[in-house]
């Protein structure tokens, strides 16, 4: 039996993000010979292309030994880039716009967390009185207190 490999990672930007094959990702860069990683350049690729897979990842991943990741991924590539040219080139999406993971909204929408009953008291408070205060969630959905989001 293969174990799934996912991550859970939260971005102060972008919120939760929930990562397939994230563990065998840091491993690629972690191993002594990464070839000995399965499939280590169809996950480097597919982390690159896919559009799901904001910057920050591999910020985290890059920031642990910043030279060997460049080493790694300008070997899969077969081209020299700089880490910043990288993301400009595959990470675009994420670098003009920050937005929020699916994941993130769901769990900070008023639905789900009354229907899996995850609403809190002091929630609850704010629904009766109609009133929001400085440290509630923010009524727009983003997961953020309202005092740094909309009441700025």
């Amino acid at each position: 039996e293969i174990p799934y490999d996912v991550g859970i990672i939260y971005d102060n930007q972008i919120g939760l993000l929930v990562i397939p094959f994230y563990g065998t990702f840091k491993e690629i860069f972690t191993a002594k010979d990464p070839s000995n990683v399965e499939g280590y350049k169809d996950c480097i690729l597919n982390f690159l292309k896919s559009p799901r897979i904001p910057d920050s990842v591999f910020k985290k991943v890059y920031e642990a030994d910043k030279n060997r990741f460049l080493e790694i991924i300008n070997n899969v590539l077969e081209q020299a880039y700089e880490f910043d040219n990288l993301m400009q080139e595959f990470k675009n999406e994420y670098l003009l716009r920050k937005r929020f993971s699916s994941t993130t909204v769901l769990y900070a929408s008023k639905a789900f967390n009354e229907l899996m009953g995850f609403v809190e008291k002091d929630e609850q408070k704010t629904q009766e009185t109609g009133k929001i205060g400085r440290n509630d969630l923010c009524p727009c959905g983003s997961g953020k207190k309202y005092k740094k989001c909309c009441l700025k």
